[in-house]
């Protein structure tokens, strides 16, 4: 299973529509799963959440896509 997204080639709020398109177009017929990494307080260092919410990138750090 690829990973995309990365330290050193992340996926974030300025390439996300980008990204998703590019990756849709290299898997059809697939189901995709996102996992956010977001910044938190230190209670949930470590936790993981599962949602049926959409993300809202750039959210945590005050930013909106375009």
């Amino acid at each position: 299973m690829p990973v995309y997204g990365t330290m050193v080639k992340p996926i974030h709020v300025l390439n996300l529509t980008q990204s998703i398109t590019e990756t849709r177009d290299l898997h059809l017929n697939t189901i995709i799963i996102a996992i956010d990494s977001a910044l938190t307080t230190d209670d949930k260092i470590g936790q993981i959440f599962i949602k049926s919410k959409r993300m809202l990138p750039g959210n945590g750090v005050g930013k909106k896509m375009k």
